[in-house]
């Protein structure tokens, strides 16, 4: 982990991002079951559920100058 990473993950935000994100993660899935009664369609939606979400984690800056709203100067 780097210092940056810990820094981060040290955060007094971080509960809060955390709980919302896998909050809603689970509201999304709860909404799929009662959507898709047959098996394929729940796994294939499931699937583009975590598709996406993985996808958008992935391209979120790693370090506070590669974008945000941290990365902008207020001089």
């Amino acid at each position: 982990m780097t210092e940056t990473q810990g820094e981060a993950a040290l955060s007094p935000l971080m509960p809060f991002v955390l709980e919302r994100t896998f909050t809603r993660t689970i509201d999304t899935i709860a909404d799929t079951l009662g959507q898709y009664g047959d098996g394929p369609s729940i796994q294939a939606a499931i699937d583009l559920v975590g598709r996406y979400q993985l996808a958008g984690l992935l391209m979120a800056p790693k370090h506070r100058g590669q974008g945000g709203p941290r990365s902008q100067s207020s001089e």
